[in-house]
């Protein structure tokens, strides 16, 4: 906290966030857990700036992404906090735009990377859908180049079946119109006679 900061309490801070005390409870155990400095007045009870309200929602903001646990979230504010903010002489305003800034910058490249992952992910489905796909393509085209073969050769036997059907009339209307044409013969040498 820095001198000139609205003191807030626990009450005001959690009414401020829409927080339950349990969850707000347990949000400031994790920040003083990773080191993050709470400021208490004489009696002991703890005193908040506009800065730390700032914290708690950053703190609330990063924790509901993908892989984002509270306390990693804390320990990226803290580590953030730490290294953009050495001096304690800063104003609340160049802080809170400061660590904006970067947990902006830090939440885009999450997003960038949970982003490019899912990306990944469906491309690699896709990937094996396609092959799937293209297995599946190559089994019918092999079921109906069968299928053809099949047809085809069958149409050839029924062709030649055909064919010898066809030559075996053609052959049985030849010696039919041969023994016709020798009876006539016959008769004609017969009833000459």
């Amino acid at each position: 906290m820095i001198d000139g900061d609205v003191i807030l309490t626990s009450t005001q801070i959690r009414e401020q966030l829409e927080l339950k005390p349990s969850t707000f409870r347990k949000y400031q155990d994790i920040l003083e857990n990773v080191g993050y400095p709470i400021k208490k007045n004489s009696r002991g009870h703890r005193q908040y700036s506009n800065y730390d309200v700032l914290i708690f929602e950053k703190l609330i903001e990063l924790s509901k992404h993908d892989g984002m646990t509270l306390e990693k979230s804390a320990r990226m504010i803290i580590e953030q906090t730490n290294r953009l903010i050495p001096h304690t002489d800063m104003i609340v305003e160049e802080k809170s735009l400061n660590l904006t800034e970067h947990l902006i910058q830090i939440n885009n490249e999450h997003q960038l990377q949970t982003i490019e992952k899912l990306m990944n992910e469906m491309e690699e489905r896709l990937s094996k859908k396609m092959d799937l796909q293209h297995k599946e393509v190559l089994k019918q085209r092999e079921k109906q180049t069968s299928l053809l073969i099949e047809e085809w050769r069958e149409q050839r036997k029924q062709d030649q079946q055909l064919l010898l059907e066809t030559a075996a009339t053609q052959e049985k209307n030849s010696l039919r119109k041969k023994v016709s044409e020798k009876i006539e013969e016959l008769k004609k040498w017969y009833f000459e006679i």
